[in-house]
Parts: C-alpha cells; sequence; structure tokens
C-alpha cells in the first residue's frame, strides 16, 4: 500500500513539474460581443481542420471568460481562433501571436468584430475578425444614416461592409466580408417627382406602372448609363403597407468590379410607402450562384429600413385581413399539428406502457407470439428459484 501512495505522489511530482516547465500556456478569452458563444476552435493558421470544441458543451456569456488552455507547441506559430455565437455566426480572428499572451478579448467595434490581445507587459494588438459568407440569418448590428435629411437610417449584417466608392448623396455601397463569388449591394433613398407620387396614390394598377417606368432609368442612375443590359420580368407586390416592384436585370460585370468582363445578374427592388416617404431601392448583383441569397438580404435591409408610415396603399385594408387571415390560418395549422403529434406521442406512450405491463423480462428467449410464460411457471426463467433445474436457458 505504501509503495502504491509513492507512486502516485511521485507521479502527480512529475506532472506539476512538467507544468512547470511550461508544456502548455492558460489564456483568458473575455466574451464582449453582442450574443453568447456557444463554440470556441483553434488552430494553425491556414489549418481548416477545427478539430474538437474548446468548450465542450459549455457556452460563454456576454461579459464572462473562459479559461483557454493551449499545447506549447500550438503556440510556437500564429494560430486561427474560431468562435461560434449562438446564432451560429462563425467569426474567425487569423493569425493571433499567442506565446507572450494572458486575455484575448473578442469585441464589436460598431463596424467590425475583432480580436483585442493583451500580452504579460500590457501591451495590445488588435486583429479584425473574417465572418463567414453574408446570410438572410444575420444579425443587422451595423447602422448607416441613408438620408439625414429624412432622417432615415438603414441596418445591414455584420457580414457585409461599406464599399470604398465615389460619395453617391443618399446612397450607400456594401459588399461581402468573406465571400469568394463577386457581388454588390446598393441601398438608395431616391426622390420622388410630384407626378410619380400621383401615379403611386392612386390604384394598384397605376403604382405598378409607375414603378415599372421608374426601374430602368434608377438601374442606369445607380451604376453607370452604359453599365445596364436588360431587364428581364418584374413582379409586383402590393403589401398593403407599402407597394413594390422587383425585377430582375442583365449588368455588366465592372458593376462589381472593373476586372469583370463577363455579365452578371442583378436583382433591383423598389418599396415606395406612401406620401412624405422617399422610395427605397435596393440594387443587389452577383453572380448566378450567389444572386438569390443577395437578393434575399436587401429585402430584409428594406424590412427594416427606419421608415414609420401610417399609410396604406388602395387595397391596404383588404391585403391587411388576408395578411392576417393568411397568418392566423398558419398558426392554426401549426397548433393542430402540434396537438396531432402530441396525441399520437401520448398513445405511443401509452402503448409502449401497457406492452412493457404484460411483457415478462426474464421470458425473453420463450415469449412467442404474444403467448407470455407467466413468473410462477416452473420452466420460466424469472431468476427467482434456487433450483438449477428450473432454468432450461442455463444449458
Amino acid at each position: 500500500m505504501k509503495k502504491k501512495l509513492s507512486l502516485i505522489l511521485a507521479f502527480t511530482f512529475f506532472t506539476l513539474l512538467l507544468s512547470s516547465c511550461g508544456t502548455g500556456s492558460k489564456i483568458s478569452v473575455l466574451n464582449s460581443l453582442d450574443s453568447e458563444l456557444a463554440e470556441l476552435y483553434t488552430t494553425s493558421s491556414g489549418d481548416e481542420d477545427l478539430g474538437d470544441n474548446l468548450l465542450k458543451g459549455k457556452s460563454i456569456k456576454e461579459g464572462d471568460t473562459f479559461s483557454l488552455s493551449l499545447e506549447k507547441k500550438l503556440l510556437a506559430e500564429p494560430v486561427d481562433l474560431y468562435a461560434v455565437d449562438a446564432e451560429n455566426t462563425t467569426y474567425r480572428f487569423p493569425k493571433l501571436d499567442l506565446k507572450d499572451s494572458k486575455e484575448v478579448e473578442l469585441t464589436y467595434d460598431k463596424k467590425t468584430y475583432v480580436a483585442v490581445i493583451t500580452d504579460n507587459k500590457g501591451d495590445t494588438i488588435t486583429v479584425e475578425a473574417i465572418l463567414t459568407a453574408p446570410s438572410p440569418d444575420d444579425k443587422l448590428s451595423n447602422e448607416v444614416a441613408l438620408s439625414e435629411a429624412d432622417d432615415l437610417t438603414v441596418l445591414y449584417p455584420v457580414t457585409m461592409r461599406e464599399k470604398d466608392v465615389p460619395a453617391v448623396e443618399k446612397q450607400i455601397h456594401l459588399e461581402a466580408v468573406n465571400d469568394t463569388t463577386p457581388n454588390a449591394m446598393i441601398i438608395r433613398s431616391h426622390t420622388l417627382e410630384a407626378a410619380q407620387h400621383d401615379g403611386l396614390n392612386s390604384t394598384a394598377e397605376s403604382a405598378k406602372k409607375t414603378l415599372v417606368s421608374l426601374t430602368e432609368g434608377l438601374c442606369k442612375t445607380m451604376t453607370a448609363d452604359d453599365m445596364f443590359i436588360n431587364r428581364i420580368d418584374d413582379s409586383f407586390t402590393d403589401d398593403g403597407a407599402y407597394y413594390a416592384l422587383q425585377a430582375n436585370v442583365w449588368m455588366s460585370g465592372e458593376a462589381i468590379d472593373s476586372s469583370i468582363s463577363t455579365p452578371v445578374r442583378g436583382v433591383l427592388e423598389c418599396r415606395y410607402y406612401g406620401p412624405g416617404s422617399p422610395l427605397l431601392v435596393a440594387l443587389s448583383l452577383s453572380d448566378e450562384e450567389g444572386i438569390e441569397n443577395y437578393s434575399k438580404i436587401a429585402s430584409i435591409i428594406l424590412d427594416n429600413a427606419s421608415i414609420s408610415s401610417d399609410w396604406k396603399t388602395s387595397d391596404g385594408v383588404a391585403v391587411a385581413e388576408a395578411k392576417a387571415a393568411e397568418k392566423a390560418k398558419a398558426e392554426a395549422d401549426a397548433k393542430a399539428a402540434a396537438d396531432a403529434k402530441a396525441a399520437a406521442d401520448a398513445q405511443a406512450a401509452a402503448a409502449a406502457a401497457a406492452a412493457a405491463v404484460q411483457s415478462d423480462p426474464g421470458d425473453t428467449w420463450y415469449d412467442y407470439d404474444g403467448d407470455y410464460y407467466d413468473d410462477y411457471d416452473p420452466w420460466s426463467d424469472a431468476g427467482d428459484s434456487d433450483d438449477e433445474w428450473s432454468d432450461p436457458g442455463d444449458y
């Protein structure tokens, strides 16, 4: 016994000795993002194999700290730190030099996400995150004033950034932070003429004609006259709260980048919210692979623009009632489906419970076609008899 204890103590001492010799390092990771962190990974810089989640099923709430243990060999070179928040947005902080660091703070600086690394001397270095490609599920965390005169702001996702182009009044250019697909998005506030207001304020048919006539000119003025190629088709919507026209167009590749020589797809969406409100326009440009994704994001940006109006379209009341009825039906169908599932689950549980009462776990090898042997049958294997001959299954 003493020998075993001595070996345990020796092993413990050896383990502590290795720890003190610097086989690894502990670094505090402070979550100052605007969301709870659900996953955390570190890899050698450029390695796409993320390995195991270092949080191991736990999470780091906003403002909390996690002690990250890293092996010395991993710290010898820069590492990539991957953080995944509760809404499944992935942030990659590339090429972090952590070998002399004591803390990494992941934070949001109102424009993008960054890792602020503090070393043992108290010096800091900031590394900007690379985000995953934009998706319609992204949070709209960035805000920009689109028209100060109209007190109009728009929100856009953190996976996009303002593109550095010549300033155009009441217009913003966006591009994806981390997407190899050529893409661009232009959001614009357009001032209407009196005649156009008149056309949009009468009937839905008149509003559609007015928006159609605006579309081609907007495509030209939002990029450059020689970049517009063709408009394919238009889709009109009477939402009740606004009129909208979505047009599919072809544009020169130069609308995205001067190096692109082939035409690209575009989706132009115009929305009218009533007298006193500007026409909001979003032009999404991408190749075939990404255009549907970016046009959806553009629509969501328009959904969340800071326009409040009590105006209704000519059929606004009827449209609102139809939308309310559609929503009520969807909720009723969802409830009916949930109730049906609960009833089926309860029925299955009751059947399983009834089967469990009737079954004899000890008679597994002798219960055929529902003919069960009771425990008092001397030939059953109930496990409650000392007589070795009462258990036919033993030989």
